[in-house]
C-alpha cells in the first residue's frame, strides 16, 4: 500500500476512502515527528528512543517512516537513516525509507497518506523522520502530533536562535552531542530562547523542555531523562489509550545530564603528539650519529691514503701508547732562539740579578721594552721571545 501511495496508483475518490478508514481505525495513535539539522543526529536519537520503548513496553509495536532528501543533480537519494538503527532488528519494529522526490523540501508531497495509513494499521506509535532541514523549515508540524527538533550546539551565534522556527513549534528540543566545546553555553542559550518565545520568564531551567543528550553513547543519561520527559508531555497532551503501552515507563533519572566517557585522560589527550615528537628526536639523533660515522669513515680513508703505519682497523681507536710515543720531545731553551746560548747568557744573568733586586731591567734596555711594547700593539702570536724576567724562553 505504500508503495501505491507513492507512486499515485490510487485516484482520489479511492484515496477519500481509505483516508476515513484509516482516520476510524488509528485516530487515537499517537505520531511524534523528529526534525533538525543535517548532521544533528537524528537518526541516533529515534533509535535510542526505539530501544527504549521497546525495553520498557514489551509489547508495544512500533511503525517508522524515514524521509531522506532526493539530489537534485541525479534525482536519487540515499535513503542510509536505517544504518544508525540498531533496534530495526526486533519483529515488533517496522520501517519504511522514503525520498522526498522534490527538491528544497524535507518531506513528501503523500508523508500525510503514508502516516495515516500506518496510524491504521494496530500500531501503538508511529515515528517520522524527516530529512535536514534550515532555519525556517516547519512542515512537519502539519503532519504529526507531537513535534520534537533535534539541534546541535553549532548554531553560531545566540541571535541565530531568533530565526529557528522549530524553537517556536517544537514540543521538546534536544540538544545532541552534548559532548562537544561550548554545549553548556548552547544550553543556556536554547533555554532562554524557547521561554522569550513563549513569554515564560518565571520558568526554571529544569522545567524547559530543552534536554541535552550524547545519543551516540551508549544507555546515556541524557537520552533517558528526555525519554521519560517525552513520555510524559506525550501522555499529558494526547491521552493514547494503547492496551500495550501507557507511556509511564519507569526510568532511573537520577542523573539528567549526560556525562561523556573519557577514553583517554585528559593529561594524556596529546600522547599521539608525544609519541611523534618521540620519533623525530629518534630520527635527529640517528642523523647526527650517521653524519659523525660518514665523517668518521671520510677521515679513516683519508689516513688509510697517507699510509699510517699506526692505523687501526675501522672503528677501533687508536693505541693511547703509539699517540705518546709521537708527541715531539722537549726542545732546549736556547736551541728555540736566535740567539747563541753564548749571547744570551749575559742579559739573563743580569736579568736574574735585577728581579731578585726588585728592579725592572727593561728600565735600561730600550730593545726589550720596545719589543713588550710591539707585542702588546699586535696581535697574539705564537712566537719565541726572550724573557727579561727568566733565563728560559716563553711562548705567546
Amino acid at each position: 500500500m505504500l508503495t501505491a501511495i507513492e507512486e499515485g496508483e490510487l485516484d482520489e475518490t479511492q484515496l477519500a476512502t481509505l483516508r476515513k478508514e484509516w482516520q476510524l481505525a488509528g485516530g487515537k495513535t499517537p505520531v511524534i515527528g523528529l526534525t533538525g539539522t543535517g548532521g544533528a543526529g537524528k537518526s541516533s536519537v529515534t533509535d535510542e528512543l526505539m530501544n527504549r520503548f521497546l525495553q520498557h513496553f514489551p509489547e508495544m509495536r512500533i511503525a517508522v517512516i524515514s524521509v531522506d532528501p532526493t539530489r537534485r543533480r541525479t534525482g536519487g537519494a540515499l535513503l542510509g537513516d536505517r544504518i544508525r538503527m540498531n533496534s530495526l532488528r526486533s519483529p515488533r519494529v517496522f520501517m519504511r525509507s522514503m525520498a522526498t522526490r522534490r527538491q528544497n523540501a524535507a518531506i513528501n508531497l503523500v508523508l500525510k497518506d503514508c502516516v495515516a495509513f500506518l496510524r491504521g494499521q494496530g500500531y501503538d506509535l508511529v515515528m517520522v523522520e524527516t530529512a535536514g532541514i534550515g532555519q525556517s523549515d516547519s512542515e512537519i508540524v502539519d503532519l504529526v502530533d507531537f513535534p520534537v527538533y533535534v539541534m546541535t550546539s553549532d548554531f553560531g551565534a545566540p541571535s541565530q536562535l531568533e530565526k529557528i522556527d522549530m524553537i517556536d513549534y517544537a514540543e521538546l528540543v534536544v540538544l545532541n552531542k552534548f559532548d562537544k566545546r561550548g554545549a553548556e553555553d548552547a544550553l543556556r542559550d536554547v533555554r532562554k530562547q524557547w521561554k522569550r518565545n513563549r513569554t515564560a520568564f518565571t520558568m526554571k531551567d529544569e522545567d524547559v523542555p530543552v534536554y541535552p543528550t550524547i545519543a551516540s553513547q551508549f544507555n546515556d543519561p541524557g537520552v533517558s531523562w528526555m525519554f521519560a520527559n517525552l513520555c510524559r508531555l506525550v501522555k499529558a497532551k494526547l491521552q493514547p489509550n494503547s492496551a500495550h503501552c501507557d507511556f509511564a515507563p519507569n526510568v532511573d533519572t537520577a542523573l539528567k545530564e549526560p556525562r561523556a566517557t573519557v577514553l583517554i585522560p585528559g593529561a594524556r589527550t596529546r600522547y599521539l603528539a608525544e609519541i611523534a615528537e618521540q620519533g623525530r628526536h629518534i630520527n635527529t639523533a640517528i642523523e647526527r650519529q650517521a653524519e659523525a660515522a660518514d665523517r668518521a669513515q671520510s677521515y679513516w680513508q683519508s689516513l688509510r691514503d697517507l699510509e699510517d703505519p699506526d692505523l687501526p682497523r675501522q672503528l677501533d681507536l687508536y693505541d693511547p701508547h703509539h699517540l705518546m710515543l709521537q708527541r715531539a720531545p722537549a726542545t732546549p731553551a736556547a736551541a728555540r732562539t736566535n740567539t747563541p746560548p753564548a749571547a744570551n747568557a749575559a742579559p739573563a744573568a743580569t736579568a736574574a740579578r735585577s728581579c731578585s733586586s726588585g728592579s725592572r731591567p727593561w728600565a735600561n734596555a730600550p730593545t726589550a721594552a720596545a719589543r713588550c711594547r710591539k707585542n702588546a700593539a699586535s696581535p697574539p702570536r705564537w712566537t719565541a721571545a726572550w724573557s727579561p724576567c727568566a733565563s728560559v724562553t716563553t711562548t705567546r
